[in-house]
């Protein structure tokens, strides 16, 4: 059973921060999600994903990078709901939303 799923098809934002190839999913067993992109411009990058009070579960912020980002988010310990994801590069951010599912 999915855990989590994110479909994408906001290219022109995506295009605004950056990134291509943008891949987000769950695990098999919907343990992790699966963050993976690819960027050709050096810039700092933050990521975030907080639910709708603001409470953050992932927060990770580099000074400056460029080319593939492939991180595993453990999902061990959260609650089914709604939770935003925030990728940001220099000046301009990119939101999607999140459905985490038991």
């Amino acid at each position: 059973e999915d855990k989590a799923f994110i479909k994408q098809n906001d290219l022109s934002l995506i295009n605004d921060i950056h990134v291509y190839e943008m891949n987000i999913r769950p695990s098999v067993k919907g343990e992790k999600l699966s963050i993976r992109f690819r960027t050709d411009v050096e810039a700092p990058l933050a990521l975030k994903i907080y639910d709708a009070q603001g409470n953050v579960f992932f927060n990770e912020s580099l000074v400056s990078f460029r080319g593939f980002y492939d991180r595993d988010v453990d999902l061990a310990g959260v609650m089914p709901g709604t939770y935003i994801l925030d990728i940001v590069r220099g000046k301009n951010k990119y939101s999607k939303k999140l459905v985490i599912k038991e």
